[in-house]
């Protein structure tokens, strides 16, 4: 629940309303999740919005920009929203798909939707490159632990 007034700039876009939440409440948790049974790990605003900020900074370091389209082949993690939200902040496009998706699957969604990037996790690796035979969009590979 927002609390405060919004000005006129904030909150209209997602990136907008994140760093509106990050200066109001920097400390607070925005994203828990259990990168393994029994243990949970939490990204507070201000975390999450530093590492958008990293990813958006990356993505236009690799020529993205907007309208251009970033593909999020990744599992229920951290990485996927910090992605999301940096594409958002670089004016792209996320273009998620299922982490299940074959390589011909995931070829056809990232030939069709023209992903100018890819970004996955270390086990979605061989699929990626596979789906990408003529590997023509740059793959980023997250680390665990929220470092991309």
């Amino acid at each position: 629940m927002l609390t405060g007034t919004l000005t006129a700039g904030d909150g209209r876009t997602l990136h907008g309303l994140l760093a509106w939440q990050a200066a109001c409440a920097p400390h607070r948790t925005f994203l828990a999740h259990e990168p393994e049974p029994g243990e949970v790990r939490t990204t507070s605003y201000g975390e999450f919005f530093l590492r958008t900020r990293q990813v958006a900074g990356m993505l236009r370091a690799a020529g993205i920009g907007p309208g251009d389209r970033v593909n999020a082949h990744l599992t229920n993690r951290p990485e996927f929203y910090e992605t999301w939200f940096g594409a958002a902040l670089a004016g792209a496009v996320l273009v998620p798909t299922n982490p299940l998706s074959t390589a011909g699957e995931l070829g056809y969604v990232l030939r069709h939707a023209d992903c100018r990037v890819v970004v996955t996790q270390p086990d979605l690796r061989g699929v990626v490159a596979e789906a990408l035979a003529d590997p023509v969009a740059p793959v980023f590979v997250v680390g665990s632990g929220g470092a991309m």
